[in-house]
């Protein structure tokens, strides 16, 4: 994420959308060329959506770094690192994505929670633009 921030100047969206705003594929479908995996994201249709007949026959190419190492998902091509996403998160809905540089002036980065590895029963396939839907009460802090 840092090393497209750094290219692009912001984090990736929730979602690479087409233009009437709809969610096609997963911000883990932005990120491929900064994870080594430039081939991958070229065979991508970018104005399809992740399970068009094309695309989803990418599922199964799912790169290891979006798999669990402590408990894989139960069904191939499913990834548990998701992104919160709702209010007060990186990935709210918003004009513009969110740049390293607004993170830092707000709550920095080391008190932003950018990604998480979610329960095995929330998997998705990692090219779905779909992560772990929480609202600001999830955000409070507990003891």
């Amino acid at each position: 994420m840092v090393r497209f921030g750094e290219t692009h100047g912001h984090l990736p969206a929730a979602a690479i959308q087409d233009w009437e705003g709809r969610p096609l594929l997963s911000w883990r479908v932005a990120i491929l060329p900064f994870i080594d995996q430039k081939d991958l994201y070229e065979e991508f249709r970018l104005d399809e959506s992740w399970d068009s007949p094309h695309n989803a026959k990418l599922v199964e190419r799912m790169p290891d770094v979006f798999a669990s190492p402590a408990k894989p998902a139960e069904k191939s091509g499913e990834t548990r690192y998701l992104a919160p996403v709702g209010p007060g998160t990186i990935f709210a809905a918003r004009a513009t994505p969110w740049s390293l540089e607004e993170i830092s002036a707000n709550d920095g980065t080391f008190a932003t929670i950018l990604l998480v590895e979610a329960a095995a029963d929330k998997a998705v396939p990692w090219t779905k633009p779909a992560d772990l839907a929480i609202d600001e009460q999830d955000l409070k802090p507990t003891r």
